[in-house]
C-alpha cells in the first residue's frame, strides 16, 4: 500500500473537491482520481460517493479515514526520524585553517575521515585575524591556531606541531653567509615582519625584546609581500620554517635558521567540548593522541575541561 495515497485521501476528504485537493497537493487531478481509485481497488471498497458535481465520504471511507490520518502521520513521524538520524551519521565538521599546506593539515584531516567515513569537513582557508573573527561569529567551532600568546583566551589549544622562525634574506646580503644566525645579528637590520596583528609577529618580536633587540621594521604584512619586498629591499625577513619551504627554488633569497631557535607551537583551537558536536567532540579525540609528547597531557586536560 503506497503510504502517500492515504495522505492524498485525507486530504481529499478534508476538501471533498478533486481540484481543491490536486493544488494542495501539487499534482494534476487526474493522478489524484487514479491513486485513489488504486487505494479503493486494493481495500476492496468505494471511499466516496461520487456524482457528475460532487463528491462524499462514504461509509466506508468515514470508517478508514482515522486510520489513514493514524498511518500517516506515523509514516511522516518515521521520515522526520530517519531523516535526522541520517544527518546525524553525515555529519560536516566546519574547520578553519590558514595555509594548510604549510603544517601538512591534509594528514590530519585524511586520516580521521578514514576512521570516520561517515563525518566530512567543509574547510575554510582565511588568515589568523580572519578565522579569530569568523570563530567568534560562531561559524565554527575548531579552527587552525598557534598557541596563544595570552593566557586567558576564548578557546582552548591542542598543539599538534613544534616549528620554528627562520629568516628569510637577499644571497648577497652581508648575513648570508652564516650557517645560522642569533636574535642579536638582527641589530641593525631592516627586518620584516608577518602582519602586526598576528601571533606569529607577536612571538618574534617577544623574542627579540629577550634579547633586547630592538627591530628596525621595514614592513609588515602578507608572506607573499615580504617576498616581494626582500626583492627591492636589503632586509631580512622573518617566517615559520613551513613558510620557507614554500619559495621557489629560483627565488635569489637563502634561509637561515636561528640559534638559539625562536620555536613556536601550531595546532587547534576549539570551544570547551560541551559547546561541540558529536561529530567535532569525535575530531579532538581523534587529534589528541597526536599533539606534542611534552605538552600532551596539560592540553588534553584543558581541552577536555574547558
Amino acid at each position: 500500500m503506497e503510504t502517500r495515497y492515504l495522505y492524498e485521501f485525507s486530504v481529499l476528504a478534508n476538501k471533498l473537491s478533486f481540484h481543491e485537493a490536486a493544488d494542495a497537493l501539487y499534482i494534476s487531478q487526474s493522478a489524484l482520481s487514479k491513486h485513489i481509485k488504486s487505494l479503493e481497488k486494493e481495500l476492496g471498497v468505494e471511499l466516496f460517493n461520487r456524482t457528475t458535481r460532487t463528491i462524499e465520504l462514504s461509509k466506508a471511507g468515514g470508517l478508514f479515514l482515522e486510520y489513514a490520518k493514524e498511518i500517516s502521520a506515523l509514516d511522516a513521524a518515521a521520515s522526520v526520524a530517519l531523516s535526522a538520524f541520517k544527518k546525524e551519521r553525515q555529519r560536516t565538521i566546519v574547520l578553519g585553517v590558514q595555509t594548510p599546506q604549510y603544517y601538512d593539515w591534509m594528514t590530519y584531516f585524511t586520516g580521521f575521515e578514514k576512521e570516520h567515513p561517515d563525518i566530512s569537513f567543509n574547510i575554510i582557508e582565511a588568515d589568523e585575524a580572519t578565522l579569530i573573527g569568523m570563530y567568534r561569529n560562531h561559524q565554527f567551532n575548531i579552527f587552525g591556531s598557534l598557541k596563544p600568546t595570552v593566557e586567558k583566551e576564548d578557546y582552548s589549544f591542542l598543539p599538534l606541531v613544534r616549528s620554528e622562525i627562520c629568516a628569510i634574506l637577499p644571497k648577497e646580503h652581508p648575513l648570508a653567509s652564516k650557517e645560522s644566525l642569533h636574535p642579536e645579528d638582527l641589530a641593525g637590520a631592516r627586518i620584516l615582519l608577518p602582519s602586526r596583528s598576528s601571533t606569529l609577529s607577536k612571538i618574534i618580536l617577544a623574542a627579540l625584546n629577550r634579547h633586547k633587540i630592538v627591530p628596525s621594521i621595514a614592513y609588515e604584512g602578507t608572506t607573499t609581500g615580504s617576498l616581494q619586498m626582500l626583492k627591492h629591499v636589503n632586509g631580512i625577513a622573518l617566517h615559520s620554517r613551513e613558510f620557507t619551504r614554500s619559495i621557489p627554488q629560483d627565488e635569489k633569497l637563502c634561509v637561515l635558521p636561528f640559534e638559539p631557535a625562536i620555536s613556536f607551537c601550531y595546532g587547534v583551537g576549539s570551544r570547551a567540548m560541551s559547546k561541540l558536536s558529536e561529530a567535532e567532540k569525535a575530531y579532538l579525540h581523534y587529534l589528541e593522541p597526536l599533539a606534542l609528547p611534552e605538552e600532551n597531557g596539560s592540553m588534553k586536560n584543558r581541552v577536555g575541561s574547558s
